[in-house]
């Protein structure tokens, strides 16, 4: 039966934010690949690293992502369905399944897709939103059923008409105050000659919200922007100690990952990688009751290869002694 409106359910790009393992060089120029439209260089690129990782999550969901953006649709079936088994709690590897299940017109398996994704997260906007466009696909393949069943139903033909006329609504998203002056942020002082290079960019700007509660943590920007340096600058450095050092007692890498094998995964990924340039873009912060939230394009470059930009973000608290720490971070596709 042809559905006339194609049901459009959307990818999760990412994992939640809490499942989201150490974002390695590769993972994250693979995202940046898949931004810009080169899925099967991002496949090219995981594969490799996965070849050698094979256990990293993050890596495998955003494999799935590449795989059905490019249209090859068993094997996303089977990533995501390994990825279901494996994480059986999280509702995104499910949400995924639906997306590719409609895309085959496959609408049966795309709603109990979403309604084991919707069982893990009653929560999920995106998985709400997708299940609502699977019931407007079904519905339309009845009406068309009924059509033809009677083709004298004028109630069948009305309905069929309404639904095969209304276009989906546009999503609203909530927009930040205007934006303050920008806040120019002044490069370390002392360089050490032919070091990598990190950096803030001279754009960046900081954001407050209007709609911020009046109880927000109060926010220092000099001093925000030097926690920023420090960390970007720790990563393109190599400097193992003082990174990991930025991130609070708190900090939960993953639901599945333990902090354990986050570390030793960050260790790795600054020891090993050498002459990197770490570039923070765009950077815009908002604070809240708890804690305060940087986003910024995030801007990898290693010696010999192009640079990867993704969006990042991340969630900082203040210690006792009013120093920035991390509790939560995510880097992702566009």
């Amino acid at each position: 039966m042809r559905v006339s409106r194609r049901c459009a359910v959307a990818l999760v790009a990412t994992l939640i934010a809490g499942l989201a393992q150490a974002a390695t060089d590769a993972v994250a120029h693979a995202k940046a690949m898949l931004a810009a439209g080169h899925a099967a260089t991002a496949i090219s690129t995981l594969d490799v690293y996965l070849a050698a990782n094979p256990k990293d999550i993050e890596a495998r969901f955003t494999r799935g992502v590449a795989l059905a953006k490019a249209q090859r649709n068993a094997e996303a079936i089977t990533a995501f369905t390994q990825l279901a088994a494996d994480l059986p709690n999280v509702a995104e590897p499910y949400n995924n399944l639906a997306s590719v299940y409609a895309a085959q017109g496959d609408y049966v398996k795309a709603h109990s897709a979403l309604e084991n994704a919707l069982a893990r997260n009653p929560n999920s906007v995106s998985a709400r939103i997708n299940l609502g466009d699977v019931y407007m696909a079904l519905a339309e393949v009845e009406y068309q059923k009924a059509v033809k069943l009677d083709g004298t139903s004028t109630l069948a033909k009305s309905k069929l008409a309404a639904l095969e006329g209304k276009q989906p609504e546009k999503v609203v998203v909530a927009q930040a105050a205007p934006a303050s002056p920008p806040v120019r942020v002044e490069p370390p002082k002392a360089e050490v000659a032919k070091a990598p290079v990190a950096k803030l960019s001279p754009q960046a700007k900081a954001v407050v919200t209007k709609t911020a509660p009046a109880n927000a943590v109060r926010v220092d920007e000099k001093s925000l922007a030097a926690f920023l340096q420090t960390w970007s600058s720790s990563w393109a450095n190599g400097e193992v100690d003082r990174y990991l050092s930025l991130y609070d007692a708190k900090f939960e890498p993953s639901y599945h990952v333990t902090r354990a094998d986050w570390t030793k995964a960050r260790t790795r990924m600054l020891s090993e990688r050498k002459n990197k340039k770490v570039t923070l873009r765009d950077i815009q912060w908002k604070a809240l009751r708890d804690h305060v939230a940087v986003s910024f394009s995030l801007e990898l470059g290693t010696e010999g290869q192009p640079p990867s930009v993704v969006p990042a973000s991340l969630e900082l608290v203040q210690t006792p002694e009013k120093a920035w720490r991390i509790v939560r971070e995510s880097v992702r596709s566009s």
